[in-house]
């Protein structure tokens, strides 16, 4: 299908904006920038982090939350995710070291509202690919107010 009939120019300043703004928060690795996104209706708010600090969150996430230290199991399964992502962000660290395209961006702290309602969550991290947003605003996130 031709760039014409699916109506993506070939070059995009929004995207590549935000492709900009990913790699130089990689390149930090300390830094965050507040966002809002537009997702084809869906608004997705939160913390724009590298790819490095998004995975070593997940990492932590999973060994925190998803298994416990009771037996020998539990605690082989830590010990096998903990290499799993490991060996993520090794790579993760090799892929910024050749100057990848940013295809993805990456959220701390994400909230996600589908209409009105918000998915209610703590401590979430988010990806999606760059090209599927339609719209964000910079500098803003959204707080999660009860309106009760």
């Amino acid at each position: 299908m031709s760039n014409e009939l699916t109506g993506k120019s070939r070059w995009n300043g929004r995207i590549f904006l935000l492709e900009l703004l990913q790699k130089s928060i990689n390149a930090t690795q300390k830094s965050f920038i507040s966002i809002t996104l537009n997702l084809h209706g869906s608004v997705v708010s939160g913390k724009m982090i590298g790819m490095k600090p998004y995975y070593e969150g997940l990492r932590k996430l999973f060994i925190e939350r998803a298994i416990s230290e009771r037996d020998q199991d539990n605690f082989d399964n830590k010990k096998m995710l903990n290499e799993v992502f490991e060996e993520i962000i090794k790579a993760t660290k090799e892929a910024m070291e050749k100057d990848v395209p940013y295809n993805y961006i990456f959220l701390k702290d994400a909230l996600i509202y589908v209409g009105n309602q918000p998915l209610t969550f703590t401590g979430g991290y988010w990806n999606g690919k760059i090209d599927s947003i339609d719209g964000f605003i910079l500098g803003a996130d959204f707080e999660q107010k009860n309106t009760y």
